[in-house]
């Protein structure tokens, strides 16, 4: 029988046993248990319904005003603020323009809530409306005059203390470019000794971020909150995802003016939905509640009685269920364990089989096909799978990096006997540069001899760019004796050779710093180059793929410097971090476990030249 023939029978058989052995069985009880468990959930779900509908209510407003709440604390801190400014004495010397340091001290404290990064804006604006002096965090720009505003009309017309407003985003009410929705309070500034008005003030919030004050708001109920504007009717901030229409909201407005708290039904896209409302004191803001469907809330007593009866039955069906796990379930978990097996390269799997039903003859189906697959691959992919390793090792063997270093040393003498001393020099630190690389196989190097090889890659680059290139390497005394993988350092410094020259026509200086610092090795490397555009960066260091390592480059890149640091030292023991601006430069900061001093490098053959 050959493998396909193996194989058919092998599918055939499984079809059979899907279709004779105890599947059915196993699956009718499934049903059966299934059936009696949506039953008694459904008869505890009637009579429960009641009891859990009144809870439900009850819980549901308690959510409502619990986010009124924090809408409300959220509206006190904003008067809180215009309180403030409405009586300090250096927003009103600004105001009046009789202190030169006014404008500095009003800075000040603006300032102060921009750090806070909460409050959206504050403006303040003289008698005229004119703006005088102005704090944002949005980046919206150009407060627009508000002589024309009828919530400043209303402050100077000393009909409210306070006056609340909504608008949009680019309305163009407050800044000429306004980039977020705002809730805004407004109050006068009066003269501290004969309480004329000398302007006004007006503080904003992000209207999307009123049920985030304090802490956010992490009930799981949130994203069913609204909150209206009861003076223009408007949707100022929306966590539902549901769209309100303008019969709702003034059915919401009407019913809020009668009681400040309650419930009304409205439909709502296409659905009777209840709609629970609070008024924040104070405001004309309301805060609306737009419960979930509540047909199941009554199934978690429910829930808890249908278990208890599925756990009586199932003990009842334990000896059935014994018997399908001992005769089916335990072959069928152990012949699909091998054939895992066989599926990831496992060639010695097999399927012991001691009896001749439908499992047994699957089984007995199964090893003939991996015997089969097993000649198969001895016959053909080992014997490809030699001759690649001998075509490899033939490719490796035409290579010997000694040889390579020892006609660079001729090359180096070759040059002094005949008087260039540039070309010999550049040749020295070439043969050092090969020599430390090769460092014996050692995956790992001192930061001392890294220093070196460091050295004199640059020294090799100097003979390059001359001097457009300067560098600056200063590593502690204490740190010198630390081991580090090999070529971790090297490949970073060539980076900023490389690339941080390029489009660039003026000198190019690196600095490489290396010290200890709380039983850890610090190494920063900077450079003045053209820096790293920002697509690239935020990929490095750990996702970027650069064009050289898709064409098989053998240059290191940074990806493979921090894949080679993830072996050597696990996540979340070393830091690799990337900072840099274009046209103003990069620096590479690497924070590594210290290692103790090995002894490397004892058999290299160092050229010192003398």
């Amino acid at each position: 029988m050959d493998q396909k023939t193996g194989e058919k029978t092998f599918f055939r058989r499984l079809r059979l046993m899907q279709s004779n052995l105890g599947g059915r069985i196993l699956l009718l009880i499934t049903l059966l248990f299934l059936v009696v468990f949506i039953l008694v959930s459904g008869i505890m779900y009637v009579v429960q319904y009641r009891l859990a509908s009144r809870s439900l209510s009850i819980e549901r407003r308690s959510l409502c005003a619990e986010a009124s709440e924090v809408v409300g604390n959220a509206c006190a801190y904003l008067r809180g603020i215009v309180d403030y400014f409405s009586t300090e004495s250096k927003i009103e010397a600004l105001l009046l323009q009789n202190n030169t340091d006014a404008e500095k001290h009003a800075q000040e404290i603006l300032s102060m809530y921009r750090l806070q990064g909460y409050v959206l804006s504050i403006i303040l604006y003289n008698t005229d409306g004119e703006p005088v002096q102005f704090m944002t965090i949005d980046d919206s720009r150009d407060p627009l005059p508000q002589t024309n505003n009828p919530a400043f009309r209303s402050l100077m017309r000393h009909r409210q203390t306070y006056v609340w407003q909504y608008s949009a985003d680019h309305s163009q009410v407050l800044f000429y470019q306004d980039n977020s929705p705002k809730v805004t309070v407004w109050r006068v500034i009066r003269n501290g000794n004969n309480s004329t008005i000398l302007g006004a003030i007006a503080v904003s919030i992000d209207s999307r971020r009123l049920l985030n004050y304090e802490v956010a708001y992490t009930s799981s109920y949130r994203r069913n909150f609204i909150v209206l504007d009861g003076d223009s009717g408007a949707v100022i901030s929306n966590y539902t995802g549901l769209t309100l229409p303008d019969q709702a909201c003034a059915a919401i407005i009407q019913a809020a003016s009668l009681n400040d708290d309650g419930s009304i039904r409205q439909p709502l896209e296409g659905h009777n939905r209840d709609i629970l409302y609070r008024r924040i004191s104070g405001t004309p803001l309301i805060t609306v509640y737009i419960p979930q469907n509540s047909a199941w809330y009554g199934f978690g007593f429910s829930a808890v009685i249908a278990v208890i009866s599925f756990v009586f039955l199932f003990a009842a069906a334990l000896p059935v269920f014994f018997y399908i796990n001992k005769y089916l379930t335990k072959p069928l978990e152990r012949l699909t364990h091998e054939m895992e097996l066989f599926s990831h390269g496992d060639y010695s799997a097999s399927f012991p089989t001691a009896s001749g039903d439908t499992i047994g003859n699957l089984g007995n189906a199964f090893n003939h096909m991996v015997q089969e697959n097993r000649k198969l691959v001895d016959e053909t992919y080992g014997a490809q799978l030699r001759a690649r390793e001998a075509e490899l090792s033939l490719l490796q063997s035409q290579i010997n990096p000694h040889f390579i270093y020892n006609l660079i040393n001729s090359i180096e003498w070759t040059a002094l006997r005949h008087g260039e001393k540039e070309i010999a020099n550049t040749a020295y630190s070439l043969g050092q540069v090969l020599r430390i690389s090769l460092n014996q196989g050692n995956p790992l190097i001192s930061v001392d001899r890294e220093c070196e090889l460091i050295r004199y890659y640059l020294e090799l680059q100097k003979a390059r760019y001359g001097d457009r290139l300067d560098y600056e390497l200063d590593c502690s005394e204490d740190a010198g004796s630390c081991m580090i993988p090999k070529l971790i350092l090297q490949p970073i410094v060539e980076n900023c050779v490389v690339h941080g020259s390029e489009e660039s026509i003026e000198a190019l200086t690196i600095h490489i710093t290396i010290r200890l610092e709380d039983d850890a090795l610090a190494i920063d490397i900077e450079d003045d180059g053209v820096g790293i555009p920002p697509e690239t960066l935020a990929l490095l260091p750990d996702r970027y793929v650069s064009p050289s390592e898709k064409y098989g480059s053998s240059g290191f890149a940074i990806r493979n410097i921090y894949d080679r640091l993830m072996l050597t030292y696990g996540e979340g023991r070393f830091t690799f971090e990337i900072h840099s601006e274009q046209y103003l430069g990069t620096v590479v900061n690497l924070i590594l476990p210290m290692r103790p001093p090995t002894k490397e490098g004892s058999n290299d053959n160092s050229a010192d030249r003398g």
